[in-house]
């Protein structure tokens, strides 16, 4: 066999070359052959001629071009609906928006006096506030977030929620040492399917406490009401008095 390549045939093992054959200019592949002891017996070569693949490549030249733009086609088409539903999906909000969102979500949650809590449909703690977890006995979100609910209130009743659909409140409940009243209300997709709930919930003896302090307010309120009431008989008689 011409063309010079056999030697490297031998030194590498296999090959593929492009040299000058007998029937001219080619691309060639050869490998070894060994016999049963392992011993190279000889080599095999099978080659095309260049003028033969250049011949192939331009008449399959055009269908490769066509694939290529179909594929990109479709592709871009596919990108498309994908991005077109993502947008749906996040209420066509742009990724600075949602950040914005998220940020404001935290501010409002951590000015809130009382603690919040939400679950998904599956019962795995997906929001919390300082409130809550000080009423845990918490001290960081990374405690809880991603846990199963029941694995931080084994008696919470927040699930029963996501079942039924059914939202309640004011009701009198224990979270750790804490006397609370607590609103269970379930989270709804637009479709109004129940994808999780969420539990706020007050300390009662702080309640007690506000309670008290508006009943003083309204009690000073109906004394200064009467009080006025009063004045311009009182103010008459002063009137009367003096004349």
């Amino acid at each position: 066999m011409v063309g010079g390549d056999n030697i490297r045939v031998i030194e590498e093992g296999s090959i593929i070359s492009e040299a000058i054959g007998s029937l001219g200019p080619s691309l060639r592949g050869k490998t070894l052959i060994y016999d049963h002891e392992n011993k190279v017996v000889g080599i095999v070569s099978v080659g095309f001629l260049l003028e033969d693949v250049n011949r192939i490549t331009k008449e399959h030249a055009f269908e490769v071009i066509l694939l290529t733009l179909v594929v990109l086609s479709i592709g871009i088409a596919g990108a498309l609906l994908i991005a077109k539903e993502v947008k749906r999906v996040i209420f066509g909000l742009e990724p600075q928006e949602i950040s914005s969102l998220y940020e404001e979500k935290r501010v409002i949650l951590e000015t809130i006096r009382e603690g919040i809590i939400a679950v998904d449909r599956h019962g795995v703690i997906t929001m919390v506030n300082q409130v809550a977890l000080k009423m845990l006995g918490l001290t960081k979100e990374e405690q809880v977030l991603r846990k199963n609910l029941l694995e931080v209130l084994p008696y919470s009743r927040l699930m029963d929620i996501v079942h039924s659909g059914e939202a309640e409140y004011d009701q009198e409940v224990m979270i750790g040492e804490h006397v609370v009243i607590a609103n269970r209300i379930p989270i709804m997709n637009k479709n109004q399917e129940v994808i999780g709930a969420v539990s706020s919930f007050r300390n009662k003896s702080e309640l007690s406490r506000i309670t008290e302090e508006l009943s003083e307010v309204k009690r000073y309120a109906e004394a200064l009401r009467l009080r006025l009431m009063s004045f311009p008989i009182n103010y008459m008689r002063y009137l009367g008095f003096y004349s």
